[in-house]
């Protein structure tokens, strides 16, 4: 606890990020209890990195015609993406 793995994570990403090697871009699954120390951590650390939060339903998620996230890093929860799988929407 406590030892900045969740910095260093963000600190990757945007190494990745600023050396054009996050074309694909990123996806980050963390525990639904989590969710929002992580938003709170990428706002700190990275500011300027394009991070989307899917929380809910794909519906609140800002994502195009093809299910793509605005932004480079999509940031979602584990209860999120079983219930996408679930319902096929992947």
């Amino acid at each position: 606890v406590g030892v900045g793995k969740t910095a260093q994570a963000i600190l990757l990403l945007c190494h990745l990020y600023e050396h054009g090697e996050l074309d694909d871009g990123g996806l980050v699954i963390v525990p639904k209890t989590a969710i929002g120390n992580w938003i709170g951590e990428f706002k700190k650390f990275a500011p300027d990195l394009p991070v989307q939060s899917w929380e809910t339903s794909p519906e609140f998620c800002s994502c195009d015609e093809n299910g793509a996230a605005d932004a480079q890093i999509l940031l979602t929860t584990y209860p999120v993406l079983l219930n996408a799988r679930r319902d096929n929407i992947t």
